[in-house]
């Protein structure tokens, strides 16, 4: 009779040690995901900005790097991102003595 419980306990601790195990593995599974989608975001928002700055600058199509924002979200998804010819101004201010 005791060695029946006690086997009984054993199997339900290598179940609850199961359970426990695959909650730690989603939960590593879910921030290893939020991880590869931050990077894969910012890897996205400096192609567009160096994209961005280099047309602003004049550089020819074929000879620019990065990327144009294909996928039109960098103005909602990519912080502090705005377009690099509103930063470009024409008028220069003469320097005073």
């Amino acid at each position: 009779m005791i060695r029946h419980a006690l086997i009984r306990a054993l199997q339900v601790l290598a179940v609850a040690a199961v359970l426990v195990a695959l909650a730690q593995l989603s939960g590593w599974l879910e921030a290893t995901d939020r991880q590869v989608e931050r990077a894969s975001l910012e890897a996205y928002c400096t192609g567009v900005a160096v994209w961005s700055a280099e047309a602003a600058r004049g550089v020819p199509l074929n000879r620019r790097t990065g990327h144009p924002d294909y996928h039109d979200r960098a103005a909602e998804d990519c912080p502090g991102m705005r377009l690099a010819g509103a930063a470009i101004t024409y008028e220069r201010q003469l320097a005073r003595n």
